[in-house]
């Protein structure tokens, strides 16, 4: 598979298009947190784990958090439970850590050990990577800490070389609170985010930008209490942003009524995924030459809308483009695509 089908994509983008992938497993899809006290949070916080959770609940997502830590930093809040559930609070975020002691070992606490270490509990397939705000805090290199950034990314496809890695832009922190020169850190290191996750960009594990940082005020009582760490409006905003892309990865549980699970394969590319009653565009790779292919659209609720019956071409790949008659109205639908050994899906929306 080529990997220019491996865009960066920003929220504000997720939109044109979507490329579908899987993640490795059979089961659920693990999903694992990984970076400091933004990500461990309090005990006074949620953390915007919790608020992903629930967002990741209302879209039917068949997932659960990894890590070793169960913990917020001197304890944990009372998270409500949500649609007959309790949190899942695994995750690796570590309160006042750098991304070199995650790699090497906290001086002071080497009793928590290390990536690779916490990496030994699980395998992670889809990782939420921000980090780096305490090391612009204590103003170490850019150069070094997206290095230390390369050696993470790494380390988790040493567990998993198909995981999906979604790299933040950190989160702003407010001049007043922790310095100038500190918050501009902080700008300087985002700026260079972007071209480490196009380097880091392969076809088997794609890693895809995260703008945490647009539209976040780090100003206290706007949507930070101390003006570095998320209140609950910070964290709902980080929740959301995470959510519009990790929804294009992980598992979904089943389409109602249509009888069968969802699969996420390999090799589906459907664009636009917003749609205005025009034709789109699905693209297969890696499918056996010349099987037999059936598309099927299917509205929410799980009624089937339209069969089509395809045919791979010689080569293992296979494009259709449809058209979109009048009888869709606006909403969510989901292509699903049927072969000998495989079930392939993705959402679409229509909008008038």
């Amino acid at each position: 598979m080529k990997s220019r089908f491996f865009t960066l994509i920003k929220p504000a983008l997720l939109g044109l298009m979507l490329f579908f992938y899987s993640v490795v497993g059979n089961g659920q899809s693990r999903i694992v947190c990984i970076g400091n006290s933004i990500t461990q949070g309090n005990q006074n916080t949620y953390s915007y784990r919790y608020f992903l959770w629930k967002k990741l609940l209302d879209i039917d997502a068949d997932f659960k958090f990894v890590g070793s830590l169960n913990q917020n930093n001197n304890g944990n809040p009372e998270w409500p439970a949500y649609a007959g559930k309790t949190f899942d609070s695994a995750h690796e975020g570590r309160w006042g850590w750098s991304t070199k002691q995650a790699l090497y070992g906290h001086e002071d606490n080497k009793e928590e050990g290390t990536l690779d270490q916490w990496l030994q509990g699980y395998v992670p397939d889809i990782v939420l990577l921000h980090f780096g705000t305490n090391d612009m805090f204590r103003n170490h290199s850019i150069p070094a800490t997206l290095d230390n950034l390369r050696e993470i990314i790494a380390k988790v496809r040493g567990r998993n070389a198909r995981a999906v890695i979604l790299l933040a832009q950190l989160i702003p922190a407010n001049p007043e609170t922790v310095g100038p020169q500190q918050a501009e850190n902080i700008v300087n290191l985002n700026k260079e985010i972007p071209a480490l996750a196009a380097e880091l960009n392969t076809a088997d594990s794609p890693v895809v930008l995260v703008d945490q940082h647009s539209g976040f005020d780090p100003t206290p009582g706007k949507d930070t209490y101390d003006g570095v760490h998320p209140n609950a409006s910070g964290e709902e905003k980080m929740a959301e942003k995470w959510l519009q892309v990790v929804r294009q990865f992980v598992k979904i549980k089943s389409v109602t009524q249509t009888g069968k699970d969802i699969l996420t394969e390999t090799g589906m590319l459907l664009y636009p995924t917003v749609a205005s009653q025009q034709q789109i565009t699905i693209e297969l790779q890696d499918l056996t030459p010349n099987e037999l292919l059936r598309l099927e659209i299917y509205s929410k609720e799980g009624k089937l809308l339209q069969q089509l019956n395809e045919k791979v071409n010689q080569t293992g790949t296979f494009t259709k483009r449809l058209q979109l008659s009048n009888k869709y109205a606006s909403g969510i639908y989901f292509m699903r695509i049927v072969s000998a050994d495989r079930v392939q899906t993705r959402e679409f929306i229509i909008a008038q």
